[in-house]
């Protein structure tokens, strides 16, 4: 098959979204179909390349690089990429080569909707994070947003994260609607459990064996809520350590709050680091810190459950409906009194269960099995 994927967020960017839109076109790749993606230009990527087999179109900017596209500033700015892009892709010769549109952002969905509809061609949407998983949220144009691509712009088939948004999915449109599970990169994930540099990376962060490694990864944003982090450490006894991975807004706020409640000692700033060292650093850790005010998956909790690594996380995105002895949730209050009650008997290495339920491949496998039935309907 030929496929357009379009996505806001792709390769070379590190989000957890960007990631499986990435891996899932590798997979694709591999498995020799054809695959064209495109995605907003950034300041370091050309235009047009091909990666492991992926074509990857970057037509325009989307949002400054200084603006991140999360923050509302950046919101009309989107939906004027989206406009460029259709009317790009709508000039373009090369839609009437492919055999089926599969959307990966909230933003272009309707852009999707519109050019499947214009060439008659199956339509697959993904939707994972969006603004009514938020509870703090309020009034906001992307509501408004989001009430309008769910009952107009959703194609054939929808797959989600959620029961919350598969829920509302459902209740505004008749796209065939459900939950699909996969986030995992199953090779990494593997080697990374066969060889983890514990003793170096607890050297470089000045942690001992005496003492509790727990690391936050993440975006420094509100939504990913560092601060909640910084407040469970702090309650906590002064043999936990607390290691942020991630850059953004909040950084400095962040450390200026380390400073004033006098964590200096005990917290430490790694910064952005590349996917591969992040899962050594969780593989490493007694436990992963999740304080998010809201989710739709969590890539970093399931990274670090199938690397044996205990997560303590507030009940966000799917995290409720997933039953495992190393996962254990609560409200910021609650956190550190779970944490102090967990026994950390050590490093793992690999659980495979939760590494096959939440794999790429097998996300893959199920979008790829649905295009094909569309086409022989």
């Amino acid at each position: 098959m030929r496929i357009l994927l379009l996505a806001e967020d792709f390769y070379p960017n590190t989000s957890g979204g960007a990631h499986v839109r990435w891996r899932f076109s590798e997979l694709c790749a591999e498995r020799d179909h054809d695959i064209v993606v495109y995605t907003p230009r950034r300041e370091d990527t050309p235009a047009e390349e091909t990666v492991n087999g992926v074509e990857i179109r970057r037509p325009y900017k989307s949002t400054p690089e200084s603006l991140p596209a999360y923050l509302s500033l950046a919101f009309p700015l989107r939906i004027l990429f989206s406009v460029r892009l259709l009317l790009h892709l709508l000039f373009s010769d090369e839609l009437s080569t492919f055999d089926g549109i599969h959307s990966a952002s909230n933003t272009l969905h309707w852009v999707a909707k519109l050019l499947a509809m214009r060439y008659r061609l199956p339509l697959v949407n993904f939707v994972g994070y969006t603004p009514s998983l938020d509870p703090d949220i309020g009034f906001s144009p992307k509501l408004i947003f989001e009430w309008l691509t769910f009952r107009y712009c959703l194609g054939d088939v929808t797959f989600c994260r959620t029961p919350q948004t598969r829920d509302r999915i459902r209740s505004l449109s008749d796209t065939r609607v459900s939950i699909l599970h996969g986030i995992l990169h199953e090779e990494k994930i593997r080697r990374i459990g066969e060889s983890i540099p514990s003793d170096e990376i607890r050297d470089q962060y000045d942690s001992s064996e005496e003492e509790n490694l727990l690391v936050f990864v993440g975006r420094m944003t509100p939504v990913k809520n560092p601060f909640g982090a910084l407040e469970v450490v702090s309650r906590l006894p002064s043999q936990y350590r607390l290691l942020f991975v991630g850059d953004g807004t909040e950084t400095e706020v962040v450390r200026s709050a380390v400073t004033e409640r006098g964590l200096e000692d005990r917290v430490d700033f790694s910064g952005l680091l590349p996917h591969r060292r992040t899962l050594h650093v969780i593989a490493t850790a007694d436990a992963l810190l999740v304080t998010s005010r809201t989710e739709s998956y969590s890539a970093v909790a399931l990274e670090a459950l199938a690397l044996e690594t205990p997560v303590f996380s507030t009940p966000v995105g799917v995290l409720p409906e997933i039953e495992h002895e190393k996962l254990r949730l609560g409200t910021v209050s609650e956190l550190p009194r779970l944490v102090e009650d967990a026994r950390f008997d050590g490093q793992g290495s690999l659980d495979r269960t939760v590494l096959e339920e939440f794999s790429m491949g097998r996300y893959t496998d199920e979008i790829l099995t649905t295009f094909e039935q569309l086409l022989d309907e």
